[in-house]
């Protein structure tokens, strides 16, 4: 079994998070988020900025699948499509075997909360065993392997966006070489491209305002432009197929549209997104 060490606490960087959560909120948009978001990318023509998307929960075939690669397809972007291993239905596999920009990253395992009562949900809190983690996520990216082969990467989106830092060890240890969870400066001691924007108010199962769709991006870009995040570093989209009524496909849609077709955005493949899992460990 590989030694696993437990990294030190990086406290500036949870309160670096909070701080620029609180601007993000506060940043305006106008009458017009839309409108806002096509200003900034204005002032990334020159060298557009670089973006992707990210849609989770992933298991089988479905309606709702079907149109979200259908979305893909007129707006010729790449798609990142995190599959939660313990339930993916090799129909997953063969559906999108003709879907040459997709590729697949490993949704954690069962995508079910281990957190204690009370505490934010987590399937890797720290609580867990570090032993086991490495394990089950090991399983998890050979399930996925031999499911999707090389459309399979080795990135770990953990559930509900969280992974404890003394985790990661554990991650990296079964061979998941760089995560993605959600905003900049994530506390994991590992590479991570995260995501920004979520179109979906998970307390209202429906669509967030335009405003809340653009604000986390605008605060991306500018901390981008800013120079207090490289400026190559990817700025995240994302969806998830399953939970969308028609109010937060239309969002979806028009946000991923404005992106595709701006001269001040560019959608590398996922892979471009992800070059560490592509290195040898």
């Amino acid at each position: 079994m590989t030694s696993l060490s437990v990294p030190r606490p990086a406290p500036h960087r949870r309160l670096l998070r909070a701080s620029i959560r609180r601007w993000s909120r506060l940043l305006a948009t106008g009458s017009d988020p839309f409108d806002a978001l096509a200003r900034e990318l204005a002032r990334w023509r020159a060298a557009p900025a670089r973006f992707w998307w990210r849609d989770d929960d992933a298991v089988a075939p479905s309606a709702a699948l079907d149109r979200l690669l259908a979305l893909r397809e007129r707006l010729r972007i790449p798609l990142a499509l995190a599959v939660i291993p313990a339930e993916a239905d090799p129909a997953l596999a063969a559906r999108i075997a003709p879907e040459e920009a997709v590729r697949v990253l490993v949704h954690g395992w069962t995508h079910r909360n281990h957190a204690q009562p009370g505490a934010p949900p987590s399937e890797y809190p720290a609580s867990r065993d570090a032993a086991s983690v490495q394990a089950e996520l090991a399983g998890a990216a050979a399930r996925l392997g031999t499911l999707f082969g090389s459309r399979a990467l080795k990135v770990l989106v953990p559930p509900f966006n969280a992974l404890a830092p003394a985790l990661a060890p554990a991650a990296a240890a079964a061979g998941l070489r760089v995560v993605s969870v959600d905003r900049d400066f994530a506390d994991i001691p590992m590479p991570a491209h995260n995501i920004h924007a979520d179109v979906i108010d998970w307390d209202r199962h429906t669509a967030v305002p335009e405003a809340e769709a653009v604000r986390p991006l605008l605060a991306a870009l500018r901390l981008r432009r800013y120079g207090l995040v490289p400026r190559s570093e990817p700025v995240g989209v994302m969806t998830h197929h399953l939970a969308h009524d028609e109010a937060v496909w239309s969002l979806a849609e028009r946000l991923l549209d404005l992106l595709a077709r701006h001269e001040g955005a560019a959608f590398p493949a996922v892979e471009a997104i992800f070059p560490e899992s592509a290195r040898a460990p």
